[in-house]
């Protein structure tokens, strides 16, 4: 079964933040598109294996349904349905992405 991928409005946000940090700030346009596009393979990913990512709660003893998937140095927030994944938002690892999503 494929599911449906569902990107937030803040996760769409932060995937373009993301982009224009590494590219406007960074200096660097190639590496700005090579990681955007690696956060997005692997947002894909989940269509077709939406358990590869850690859950939240069993990992932190958070009561969420909220599972996390590590893209390189970047977290990826999401919650899995009956047929779809939501994109709830995309850190750098160095966040406190805990604190901001539950506090």
């Amino acid at each position: 079964m494929k599911y449906e991928i569902y990107i937030s409005p803040d996760a769409k946000d932060d995937l373009k933040n993301i982009n224009d940090y590494i590219k406007y700030t960074l200096g660097n346009p190639s590496a700005a598109d090579r990681i955007t596009g690696m956060l997005v393979a692997e947002i894909e990913r989940l269509t077709d294996n939406p358990d590869i990512g850690a859950s939240i709660s069993s990992r932190f003893g958070i009561r969420t349904d909220y599972r996390y998937l590590i893209a390189d140095d970047y977290v990826i927030v999401y919650v899995k349905r009956s047929s779809s994944v939501r994109i709830i938002d995309v850190f750098n690892g160095r966040q406190d992405y805990l604190r901001i999503l539950f506090n």
